[in-house]
């Protein structure tokens, strides 16, 4: 498939896929908690961080000055949380999704 090409998907459908996706948050972070009880490393180094999001140093510093990750190293060495790296989605686009899904044009077929 080109770029240009598009994909119809019904409302309800991508209604659907966002729920599920806003779902899926919640089930990381109660396994982030439950790792940090029980004392498991749930940190993130920053070089694993930028490849597992595909993130350029640049953002990763807004995102930091914009508190929507904070550092949680000791040492030197930046590490951020997986309750943190699980979140920071929604921290970015939940309203910019809200808005682009009540944006989506309307197209009715006759069966």
């Amino acid at each position: 498939m080109e770029n240009n090409d598009l994909i119809l998907v019904k409302r309800e459908t991508l209604s659907k896929l966002i729920q599920m996706n806003q779902q899926l948050v919640p089930m990381v972070i109660i396994l982030s908690i439950i790792l940090e009880i029980e004392q498991v490393n749930v940190n993130v180094p920053v070089k694993t961080l930028m490849k597992l999001i595909y993130l350029d140093p640049e953002k990763l510093e807004d995102y930091v000055k914009n508190n929507l990750l904070v550092n949680r190293s000791i040492t030197a060495d930046k590490v951020y949380s997986l309750y943190d790296l699980a979140l920071l989605p929604e921290r970015i686009c939940r309203k910019e999704r809200r808005k682009r899904l009540h944006e989506i044009p309307l197209l009715t077929t006759r069966a």
